[in-house]
């Protein structure tokens, strides 16, 4: 009925009684009744087509090995911890007729990643220049989440990045990361547990799959202790040939906002050949982990031992963006930011988000949280201000971040 009113409002004349005219209005409104339905018809299906590519493209890294499940599922998170419930997006997750398209942001991967380093030596192959866009990370999120959040137990940070890795691959684009307190890129790392997950001589873990291609991720690996940076390197040589990373961008600093400095003392245990014999008999865990730029917080930890087994070396430090721009990485396109530096994530977070604008922060966020509450109970900052968990959480919170509890983590998602 519309069609025919709308036909009939263009083919009107004035009124005439003769056969002929008739003859040739009518003429004139079947023509113009196929022309508009030709173009109604191309329009719906380019349309659809378009949504229906967008959907498969999607979709894909859904089923993977024949199944929609996370490879490796956890425990049931909490979400929205510690704000209100995440409500449903409200947002379709295809949108059609962007008025602009996100042009690609690459890196100079010759100058990134130096064949002249031990991890790229043996590399046949780089990652590609081309970066994942945001557009498709948040295309790519936002599916995810509806996918797997909060009704289903796979809404973890292993099972995104492994998502957005898939993705990546498919896309022929790069996946950049940025972790920061990486020690020797093993223990109790959830970036090896999301993408090589297991290695030579351990025991694999039911229902979990290792990438053996990595050439599209490329992760940049800030470490400041120098023994765990060594390990580091030994760790991402051994990827690079079982799993062909193509290169990784391995820093030995610690990440600071105070502009002043480009130098900080740095507080962890002595582990050299000489050391004290007590402070070697300390476990691996407080010998390699305990390292930070508080070192308030290690006298505190390590109380009567502190002078004996602490070294408070100096250290190269700087800012995120200051730290990758020397490795000639855009510190605004990272798709992750993974953060363990014992208690002093609040204080890089306040940093970050100062010097990264609003729309190009990581749409995802991973930070341990254990040892700010340890901390909080502790050693409270000053009365009446926030805790370091709070502070934590508000910036992000101010920044449109949603967050899932993952017990010890917390991992904060941005549409």
């Amino acid at each position: 009925m519309v069609l025919d009113e709308f036909v009939r409002s263009l083919t009107k004349k004035t009124p005439t009684f003769s056969r002929s005219n008739i003859r040739v209005r009518r003429n004139k409104s079947n023509h113009v009744r196929v022309v508009i339905m030709i173009v109604m018809l191309a329009v719906g299906s380019i349309t659809y087509y378009n949504i229906n590519m967008r959907s498969k493209d999607i979709m894909a890294m859904y089923i993977i090995n024949g199944s929609d499940k996370d490879i490796g599922s956890q425990a049931s998170p909490r979400h929205s911890w510690p704000g209100k419930p995440i409500e449903s997006l409200g947002a379709p997750l295809v949108q059609i007729g962007h008025s602009f398209v996100e042009e690609a942001s690459l890196v100079d991967i010759n100058k990134a990643c130096p064949t002249s380093m031990k991890i790229n030596a043996s590399n046949d192959h780089l990652p590609y220049s081309e970066l994942l866009r945001f557009e498709e990370i948040r295309s790519v999120l936002k599916f995810w989440y509806e996918f797997n959040c909060p009704q289903k137990t796979s809404c973890t940070f292993r099972s995104i990045g492994q998502h957005l890795l898939h993705h990546a691959i498919k896309q022929n684009q790069t996946l950049l990361t940025v972790q920061v307190g990486a020690m020797d890129g093993i223990s109790n790392d959830p970036m090896y547990e999301m993408f090589v997950l297991h290695r030579e001589g351990t025991t694999k873990v039911a229902g979990r799959k290792s990438f053996t291609d990595l050439r599209n991720w490329l992760p940049v690996i800030i470490e400041p202790v120098p023994q765990n940076y060594q390990a580091m390197i030994e760790t991402y040589t051994g990827i690079s040939k079982t799993n062909s990373l193509g290169c990784a961008v391995p820093i030995n600093a610690a990440v600071s906002y105070d502009a002043s400095k480009t130098s900080c003392p740095f507080c962890r245990v002595n582990t050299a050949e000489d050391a004290p014999a007590l402070c070697k008999e300390l476990p691996d865990w407080m010998k390699l982990q305990i390292g930070t730029l508080d070192c308030a917080h290690s006298e505190r930890f390590f109380n009567r031992h502190f002078d004996l087994c602490v070294l408070q070396d100096p250290l190269p430090c700087s800012s995120i963006t200051n730290l990758l721009s020397e490795n000639s990485i855009p510190s605004q396109d990272i798709a992750i930011l993974q953060i363990d530096i014992e208690g002093y994530e609040y204080i890089l977070l306040d940093g970050f988000l100062k010097e990264i604008p609003e729309d190009r922060l990581p749409p995802i966020i991973h930070f341990e949280k254990k040892v700010m509450i340890d901390q909080d109970k502790k050693n409270p900052l000053k009365e009446g201000s926030n805790t370091r968990m709070e502070m934590a959480t508000k910036l992000l919170e101010e920044k449109g971040y949603l967050f899932i509890d993952e017990g010890e983590d917390i991992l904060a998602i941005r549409f």
